[in-house]
């Protein structure tokens, strides 16, 4: 049902990056990883250094597309844009450790 609601709500305000996001966030958990991605990518049409917007594309892209390097390249993104983001050592982690396991 949340799905709805969001599709429902971008429909009187398409460029509501936070709703967007939060679509594909519910997208994701509802085991669709490729439309999470391309709500993702709308979002970041809009708002490119959205700062939720990347970490999560950077979650689905490692957990759920298994594809590491975009998982870092979002976050990186991430990182560069907001270099005072919350948990920025955690994912600074996730980054080097991502990396490690593919060199």
């Amino acid at each position: 049902p949340a799905i709805e609601y969001y599709r429902r709500a971008l429909e009187l305000h398409p460029k509501d990056v936070n709703v967007r996001t939060d679509l594909g966030t519910a997208y994701w958990y509802s085991g669709s990883p490729e439309k999470a991605i391309a709500e993702y990518k709308q979002s970041l049409a809009v708002d490119p250094g959205h700062s939720q917007t990347l970490f999560n594309m950077g979650v689905v892209y490692n957990e759920g597309l298994k594809d590491q390097a975009a998982a870092v390249a979002a976050w990186e993104k991430l990182l560069k844009l907001h270099p005072d983001y919350p948990g920025r050592e955690r994912i600074q982690g996730m980054i080097q450790e991502l990396k490690k396991r593919n060199s």
